[in-house]
């Protein structure tokens, strides 16, 4: 007697598969993606990255460890990927630079605000941590969070905008990438030896310092006919 297969969970193959079934198919692996990276993101952050394996992710997401190799070459790159989407969603949830037409105190106030708010977040704080304690034994995840932090992102969208504030006049900017580290190392730079040593730092002074850092930055960069035109407002 032949046996009999079920046929109801199988892949359609690839010839045979209608433009239905084939949606079905990407959509089963685009939930099973998200599902690994959600999983190896929160491993990650608890544990940080040298206990953690792709075995063990592929056993909390109940998938097999061949399924893991589907989306990613190695445990590397599935940290960089799981940090990057992490990131992304921050920066969208939260986005780290503000547009404001009128006057530019408030929306540099309000950037280092912002700043201090990714900085203080405690999942960043553990995950940086994680990745401090890790890098002398794997420089190239030193060098993967570096890419895919929110802290990057951030900066590369303040790049556009300093650029776009040259462009129209409003500040005197030679090279935008420098000036976007200046402004990013005034708001962190005051606190965040503190907070990676899990040192208090209170609220008030963040945002004193963040309120300080962008009247500097301003007075740096703003046109000096747009300072004075301003003190007569």
């Amino acid at each position: 007697m032949s046996k009999r297969r079920d046929k109801s969970n199988a892949i359609p193959e690839k010839d045979s598969a209608t433009p239905s079934q084939a949606m079905q198919v990407s959509g089963r692996l685009d939930q099973t993606r998200d599902r690994v990276l959600e999983i190896a993101s929160r491993l990650f952050l608890l544990e940080g990255y040298g206990p953690v394996t792709v075995e063990r992710v592929a056993r909390e997401a109940r998938v097999s460890k061949t399924t893991v190799y589907k989306f990613v070459r190695s445990k590397e790159q599935l940290f960089e990927i799981s940090v990057a989407l992490k990131a992304n969603r921050r920066v969208v949830d939260d986005p780290l630079v503000v547009h404001d037409d009128d006057d530019l105190q408030p929306a540099f106030e309000k950037l280092g605000r912002n700043i201090v708010a990714v900085m203080t977040d405690p999942e960043t704080l553990s995950l940086t941590r994680n990745v401090i304690a890790e890098s002398s034994r794997f420089p190239q995840l030193a060098e993967a969070f570096h890419r895919a932090s929110v802290t990057q992102f951030g900066r590369t969208r303040l790049i556009k905008w300093l650029e776009k504030l040259r462009a129209d006049g409003r500040l005197q900017i030679d090279d935008a990438s420098t000036a976007a580290s200046q402004f990013l190392g005034m708001v962190r730079d005051a606190a965040m030896p503190r907070l990676l040593l899990g040192l208090s730092v209170k609220p008030r002074d963040l945002d004193r310092n963040a309120v300080a850092a962008a009247d500097a930055f301003l007075k740096i960069y703003r046109p000096q006919c747009l300072q004075k035109s301003e003190k007569h407002v």
